[in-house]
């Protein structure tokens, strides 16, 4: 008689560039949340549960039963989902809600819901009182790997979007499989599984080789492979988002360039075919300057396919997005640089000879075309 084998259950450090991250993933991962919140800070007294709109109620309302059973006295204040979370004026709403609160620095920031959420939460966290612990319920894949030790930048204005930056600074993450989203069809899945990629290309081969063995568990998603994945990539993330070389803390910034200059270009289109393409994008550019072998592009083709991560149709001109590209490194800095491979485990940001990117940007074009 076959016994049932218990689901894997992962906690590990993770580096963060101000401390470290407690990580717990896995099926089950919340079951000792209310333990485990008990010893992040010296007594218990009060936390407040900043949540995505969308999120649960009932997973709210058992996180809040678990921290109330431990000691804390908890309010909750509701905060808008995604996109419209990661601004400025909902940071300040934050600020206000921890006020009434009379949350001190050494109570309690709880974030639950989506990466929008997450990130401006780590901004308020690292600010409020000279800082506030902070942990995270992820409730979707992308938030998870994402904003966990990268937090999304916070929008000031329609005009400076993603301009208020900030490390990630939470010391608890729970990444719990069972409060996710079962579709690996999900875009937040879906965006995941390409931040894999990128973090992989940046690592180093053996982390490359991982995700490519485990491709085909991680698209079924396997519970197993996808814990270990997850918590192999938010491990690497961290360590480069921690790295004393600005060259190496750039590299998780593969793709995310290129994604963020397009999507205000190609319209309704999905986020992990946008990364995918501008993997895909600096892959050939970099393969053109001489840097990147042609194995090792067709290698990161190939994983993406494997993972379902298609590419986006659109209609624009090669000037349009070459001005998109400029828009939004512009927005950050005064040269014009892109992240490229160099290599399987080097990620540099490079500059590019326009006539290069003319070309490329052209065929890029005429293969999206509808």
């Amino acid at each position: 008689m076959s016994q049932e084998v218990e689901p894997t259950q992962i906690r590990q450090w993770v580096s963060l560039p101000q401390g470290s991250l407690a990580l717990r993933v896995g099926s089950g991962a919340l079951s000792a949340f209310g333990a485990e919140m008990r010893t992040a800070v010296g007594h218990p007294q009060k936390c407040v549960i900043a949540h995505s709109a969308s999120a649960a109620e009932d997973i709210v309302e058992l996180l809040k039963r678990d921290l109330t059973t431990v000691g804390f006295t908890v309010e909750k204040c509701e905060l808008p989902d995604g996109d419209e979370a990661a601004t400025l004026n909902v940071a300040s709403a934050l600020f206000s809600a921890l006020a009434e609160a009379q949350l001190t620095g050494d109570d309690l920031l709880l974030a639950v819901g989506d990466s929008g959420v997450m990130s401006v939460a780590a901004f308020v966290a690292q600010s409020w009182c000279g800082g506030v612990s902070l942990s995270l319920v992820p409730l979707d894949l992308e938030a998870a790997v994402l904003s966990s030790v990268q937090p999304r930048a916070l929008t000031v204005s329609p005009v400076q979007p993603r301009t208020v930056t900030c490390p990630g600074v939470a010391r608890f993450c729970f990444v719990d499989l069972d409060v996710m989203p079962v579709d690996q069809d999900d875009e937040h899945a879906q965006f995941a599984r390409a931040l894999m990629v990128t973090t992989a290309m940046a690592e180093n081969v053996t982390e490359f080789s991982h995700v490519w063995d485990t491709a085909e568990d991680l698209r079924e998603g396997n519970a197993d492979a996808l814990a270990e994945q997850i918590a192999s990539t938010i491990k690497v993330r961290g360590r480069l988002t921690s790295s004393t070389a600005i060259a190496i803390r750039q590299s998780v910034n593969y793709g995310l360039d290129f994604m963020y200059a397009m999507e205000q270009l190609v319209l309704n289109q999905p986020r992990s075919a946008l990364l995918a393409d501008g993997l895909r994008f600096a892959a050939r550019i970099s393969v053109a300057k001489g840097d990147l072998d042609i194995d090792d592009m067709l290698a990161q083709d190939e994983l993406l396919e494997k993972l379902g991560i298609g590419s986006v149709i659109c209609d624009s001109s090669a000037e349009h997005m070459i001005a998109a590209l400029k828009a939004e490194c512009f927005r950050s800095t005064n040269r014009f640089m892109i992240v490229l491979p160099l290599d399987i485990s080097r990620v540099r940001l490079s500059s590019i000879d326009e006539t290069l990117l003319f070309e490329h940007a052209c065929a890029w074009c005429e293969a999206h075309r509808p």
